[in-house]
């Protein structure tokens, strides 16, 4: 399977690099990376952006927003990136990262867009960008 560029993969879920979004935003100025912490982009996300990146990435792909990227040269990149990550997206889920003994799942909604996400700690974000850093 040949790897896709940055811009093949921006263009395939819909996103400029360094996009900003007037409309109300669930993600402001992130970075969007893959499992090997790699840069795939950065800018606004909004609730439209992740239910378009949830049903258009590639199910061997992995989508994670994250605020700042500093240091991830100089360390193991899975536990770089599930102490860092904001947000990850595989086809069909979306899952927020939040510190803490809150688990579950909520629904946002805007305009026209619904979307659930899976409340998840760092340990289970840990779990799930390992099983995509193979590729």
């Amino acid at each position: 399977m040949k790897k896709r560029t940055n811009d093949e993969i921006r263009q395939s879920l819909g996103l400029i690099n360094g996009q900003q979004r007037v409309s109300s935003h669930t993600s402001h100025n992130c970075r969007w990376l893959n499992a090997k912490g790699e840069s795939i982009g950065h800018g606004d996300l909004t609730l439209k952006d992740f239910s378009n990146i949830s049903t258009r990435i590639g199910c061997w792909e992995i989508f994670i927003v994250v605020d700042d990227v500093s240091g991830i040269e100089n360390s193991d990149k899975v536990e770089f990136l599930a102490s860092r990550a904001k947000f990850i997206i595989i086809r069909g889920r979306c899952y927020s990262i939040i510190s803490g003994v809150f688990s579950g799942i909520y629904a946002c909604s805007e305009l026209d867009t619904m979307l659930t996400f899976e409340i998840i700690d760092k340990e289970k974000a840990k779990e799930i960008i390992s099983q995509f850093n193979c590729f």
